[in-house]
């Protein structure tokens, strides 16, 4: 696998984990980790952040999954005050940072995003293949986190949507009130951020949040040297304004340098407009689609699960599957076995 162009040798991957007893996140937080460690790389080098270490190293031998984390940092220190207000998701610049010139490859994820080594190659060819793309480095591949629902179980049907026996892949990010493409367009056809590089098409959806973010050295220099890279001023969390909401400190750390184009300013403070940067896209990132009979779907390699999933975080008739993202079915059919999606 290349990064940068140079064979991938090693990889930091830094996971932020809040320790809570709950059994479940638990069992989460290890097939994160199972999955980072499957990557077929020379090394890869697992941190975890956590506030409670006693309960996180406890938990961990108790699972037999000690093995899997090869730095345990702690940040007790934390008021709970900073804590409630994601302070705890940003100390991964730091060790990060420390670690610059001792790996090839740079991954931050959430403790519930299953990032397989297929999706991470296919990453990987994607972010050279939009290096082409004039300008340099104005364009980075991204994924689409997606949930294993199966929503007859609420007890109340979907608008218009058919309820299966079956768990359909939904969008995590996206909703039927908060769709894929800025507000007002209707189909691809209308979007001019949507294009082809090398065979491939890319798209920029209107939220490109994933809980994660992969770079390598020099465009991890480029972020670090960036006003975007700190907190922010006296410890303050730095929002995401513009995104249809504010994102607050949690989420805004898993952003990475989605909207470095946008601010080239001192402050850290920022507020992020759409179509800034070039192809009218909102942000710096693309994910890739295919034409499934003359239908535009997502494409599988860049879907990122997210583990965990609740029905219940959004009314039923307002969870969007991926199969709907850039344009709606007619009908739409319940998913199956075969095809979730």
């Amino acid at each position: 696998m290349l990064v940068e162009g140079a064979t991938c040798r090693a990889v930091l991957c830094v996971i932020t984990s809040f320790f809570s007893s709950n059994v479940e996140r638990h069992a989460i937080l290890q097939n994160t980790l199972s999955t980072v460690k499957a990557w077929q790389l020379r090394r890869v080098h697992t941190v975890v952040v956590t506030q409670n270490g006693t309960a996180t190293r406890a938990m961990l031998a108790q699972r037999g999954a000690a093995a899997l984390v090869d730095e345990l940092v702690v940040r007790a220190e934390l008021s709970s005050y900073a804590l409630s207000h994601g302070q705890l998701t940003w100390e991964h610049r730091g060790i990060v940072e420390r670690h610059r010139a001792d790996f090839d490859l740079f991954v931050y994820l959430e403790d519930d995003a299953r990032l397989t080594w297929a999706s991470l190659q296919s990453w990987a060819a994607d972010e050279a293949l939009l290096q082409t793309v004039d300008p340099p480095g104005a364009f980075h591949r991204s994924f689409f986190r997606y949930e294993r629902l199966q929503l007859a179980g609420l007890g109340r049907s979907a608008r218009g949507v058919p309820t299966s026996a079956h768990p359909g892949h939904y969008l995590k990010d996206q909703s039927r009130s908060y769709p894929c493409l800025p507000s007002g367009l209707k189909n691809l056809s209308s979007y001019e951020c949507n294009f082809e590089v090398g065979g491939r098409r890319f798209v920029g959806l209107s939220n490109p949040f994933a809980g994660s973010w992969l770079m390598g050295r020099a465009r991890l220099a480029a972020f670090i040297n960036s006003s975007q890279w700190h907190l922010g001023v006296g410890g303050k969390g730095r929002p995401i304004v513009g995104l249809r909401r504010t994102i607050g400190s949690k989420e805004a750390a898993a952003f990475g340098d989605a909207f470095l184009g946008e601010n080239r300013s001192v402050q850290p403070l920022t507020r992020f407009s759409y179509g800034a940067h070039p192809h009218g896209c909102p942000n710096a990132m693309l994910v890739p689609f295919v034409m499934r009979d003359g239908f535009p779907m997502l494409d599988l390699d860049a879907a990122l699960e997210h583990l965990g999933a609740r029905a219940s975080f959004r009314p039923a008739n307002n969870w969007l599957r991926v199969g709907d993202c850039l344009a709606a079915r007619r009908p739409e059919p319940a998913p199956t076995v075969e095809e979730p999606w």
